[in-house]
């Protein structure tokens, strides 16, 4: 049996599901997080919400990991548009994901380490690269299944860190200093960092909530239901794996 971690920063993302089909919880010890999990003969899901944020998001699995074992990590959720091709609702798969604000500045320049490692005291050519792959073979699935459903799909780096990225002038910087980048979250760092460290295969799949043509505040309220539909997908979805 495989087991599989969903994980999103809200509530709203999957609380409607887990009372539809079936999922039971439970409280991991000594923590506030809660566990709803369901198995069938082939599966084992558990849908956690991390809260929001990268230190919400590495606390919450560290405490997860140190309760159980799992054979891969999927998170869901919604994200920034960077590039000019996205529109609201559609979906990107992250193939890297780059902490964003671990960055040493100088006087003409400023630029991104790789996460948890040193930058000034190595050599540029030993310097670990700051792009944390996914698993490619857990993104051609959901690509394959969510694009026969119909969904528009894209795949591209995501970048992620401490700050909710509302203005386009942001945006416009972020995506300059990375121009892969197609998204902008705030937990998929923590997840992706552990993942390397942890050796487990993981996928960061999200929802477009705003774009680079209007302001985060306008529009991010609004997708939050789209983006639980989303994930109610891939959690059925993973049934079948």
């Amino acid at each position: 049996m495989k087991k599989h971690l969903v994980l999103a920063a809200m509530e709203s993302e999957f609380a409607e599901l887990v009372a539809k089909e079936g999922f039971t919880s439970r409280e991991l010890k000594n923590s506030s997080i809660t566990l709803w999990e369901k198995s069938n003969r082939q599966n084992s899901i558990a849908l956690a919400k991390t809260g929001v944020g990268p230190i919400n998001a590495a606390i919450t699995l560290t405490q997860i990991l140190a309760d159980s074992a799992y054979d891969d990590i999927l998170m869901l959720g919604l994200g920034g548009g960077l590039d000019i091709e996205l529109s609201i609702g559609d979906i990107v798969i992250a193939e890297r994901v780059v902490q964003h604000d671990a960055i040493c500045t100088f006087e003409d320049r400023t630029e991104i380490m790789a996460c948890g490692e040193l930058h000034l005291s190595v050599s540029a050519e030993n310097r670990k690269s700051i792009f944390m792959p996914t698993n490619s073979e857990l993104n051609k699935k959901f690509e394959t299944h969510l694009r026969q459903k119909s969904f528009r799909v894209f795949r591209g780096d995501l970048l992620s860190g401490s700050e909710f990225v509302g203005s386009l002038e942001r945006k416009n910087l972020l995506k300059s200093r990375v121009p892969s980048a197609k998204l902008v979250d705030m937990e998929a760092c923590s997840i992706a960092y552990i993942c390397q460290k942890q050796g487990l295969p993981f996928a960061i799949v999200k929802t477009v909530a705003d774009t680079v043509q209007a302001q985060a505040t306008d529009q991010y309220m609004d997708f939050l239901k789209s983006s639980a539909l989303k994930c109610a997908e891939l959690v059925s979805y993973l049934e079948e794996f």
